[in-house]
């Protein structure tokens, strides 16, 4: 098959024409299964057409929320629930977490995570991450110390400075979480039905 694109069916005389590409991976470097004996070389040397090296996921820390986007989007359907994401708290200790045991084991938290969640809860938060995770160090975020510019306001009554400080928080909540209203809402401490009432009240488009 490696040489020629040719297989015989086991039990048949003739042999067939296939059309096909090998894609073999290792838990460990070739070389290194080569050394031990792991790896046939005649194997080695068939397959060795184009090697790719994929790192650890600790050093492709990027990659951590695409991949539990995608297994949050995997056990919806299995679950029957709509997660929509992750609190920023618990995406923060996904980020400092090590993976010892990389995609696999991102993926278990997350089937955790669901098995923990409430069914009518739409955000993963750390307590129903594994303990393991719930009990990473991660940076604690800072709060911003500054004060707020009140002459970019208009003036007017404190009531209406306030009204405009809160619609302005709201849109600037919208748009850092891609006007996901669930994540928007967590973001500024709030229940989602309360920041429903709000995007009414101050007529805010709930897409951008």
């Amino acid at each position: 098959l490696c040489r020629a694109g040719r297989v015989r069916r086991i039990g048949g005389t003739t042999e067939q024409q296939v059309n096909v590409r090998i894609v073999a991976a290792m838990n460990m470097a070739p070389q290194e299964a080569l050394d031990k004996g792991i790896l046939r070389h005649a194997l080695f040397f068939r397959l060795n057409v184009v090697t790719l090296q994929l790192p650890p996921l600790l050093r492709r820390q990027e990659d951590i929320p695409l991949l539990a986007q995608h297994f949050i989007e995997k056990f919806n359907p299995m679950f029957g629930m709509k997660i929509m994401g992750m609190a920023p708290s618990a995406m923060q200790r996904f980020m400092a977490y090590a993976w010892p045991g990389n995609v696999r084991e991102l993926g278990h938290a997350i089937e955790s995570a669901f098995n923990m969640i409430e069914p009518e809860e739409e955000i993963i938060e750390d307590r129903h991450l594994p303990t393991n995770l719930r009990e990473t160090p991660c940076p604690v975020p800072v709060p911003s110390l500054r004060k707020p510019d009140l002459t970019a306001f208009p003036a007017g009554k404190l009531t209406d400075r306030m009204k405009q400080m809160e619609r302005d928080a709201i849109v600037d909540a919208l748009k850092r979480h891609g006007y996901n209203i669930s994540l928007a809402a967590q973001a500024l401490g709030i229940k989602r039905q309360a920041l429903q009432y709000k995007l009414n009240r101050y007529g805010i488009a709930r897409k951008p």
